[in-house]
This record gives structure tokens, C-alpha cells and sequence, in this order.
């Protein structure tokens, strides 16, 4: 029997090694999500506060259509961002029109407005509403990802 366990032993110890040994680095890198794929991209999600109240700062608005915009704080990364829901038009239905501080500047207004578009169900039953992706840096420990830190 301890002849049995010292070979078990050095059958294991010598598949550590060996595993070990061919251990493989895989570069990864970051690239930005295509608008039409098939494939899988994995996806994620933030949750945040909405209010009909301006967050105090020092912020630089657009000028809103909403006579009641929604505003929320947004954490990414280390810091957030201001997100400001309002109306395209001013008999729009639904708040279809984001400004968002993409580039954490406090400023709204240099930053690209986002509109959604109506996705109506069938038979107009349901419907909802779609926002293209939002460009922004996100700064952790004072790097800029992507640029400043290597995937990991």
C-alpha cells in the first residue's frame, strides 16, 4: 500500500510539473463591440438612481425640451458621470433622447446626443425603446482603460 501511494505521489507531482511547464500566455486585447454580430459578447450592467432634481455641481446643460428631464449619477470606474434623459421633440411619448458626460468633462453640451429609436412589437402591442452604444473612457486607479492598462 505505501508502495502504491509514493507512486500515486510521484504521478501527481509529476503532472504539476508538467502542467506547469506548458502553462501558455494568451495576449488579450481590447477591441470595440461591431453593431451587427452574431457572436457572443458578453455584457453587462450598472444600476444608478434617476431624479427629476439636477445633482449638485458644477454642470453644463443643453438646453432640455422635457419640461421634466430625469437625471442620474453614473458610476464607471472611478468616477461618475452625468446622465440626463429628455425628449426629442416635445409631444415625444417617451424620454428618447440621452445626454450623457462621456468624456467626464462636467460638460454636456460637447458630447455626443444620443437618440433612441422606437422598436415597435406586432400588431403595435408593445414596443421599446434603443439606444446605439456610447463611446467613453473609463478611468480606474488613474489609468485610462483601454489605453492605459493591459487587459487582464
Amino acid at each position: 500500500m505505501r508502495r502504491f501511494s509514493r507512486v500515486l505521489l510521484a504521478i501527481f507531482l509529476g503532472f504539476s510539473l508538467l502542467t506547469a511547464t506548458f502553462a501558455i500566455d494568451v495576449p488579450l486585447k481590447y477591441q470595440k463591440h461591431p453593431a451587427a454580430s452574431e457572436d457572443f459578447y458578453p455584457s453587462g450592467s450598472n444600476g444608478f438612481t434617476v431624479t427629476l432634481k439636477k445633482p449638485s455641481g458644477d454642470w453644463k446643460l443643453p438646453a432640455l425640451l422635457s419640461a421634466r428631464p430625469l437625471y442620474a449619477l453614473v458610476k464607471i470606474g472611478d468616477t461618475e458621470r452625468l446622465c440626463v434623459l429628455d425628449r426629442q421633440k416635445e409631444d415625444s411619448k417617451l424620454y428618447d433622447r440621452i445626454y450623457f458626460d462621456s468624456n467626464g468633462n462636467s460638460n454636456l453640451t460637447d458630447d455626443l446626443i444620443i437618440d433612441g429609436n422606437i422598436q415597435s412589437g406586432p400588431e403595435n402591442r408593445y414596443g421599446m425603446l434603443e439606444f446605439p452604444a456610447v463611446v467613453t473612457k473609463i478611468e480606474v486607479d488613474g489609468k485610462s482603460l483601454p489605453d492605459g492598462l493591459p487587459a487582464r
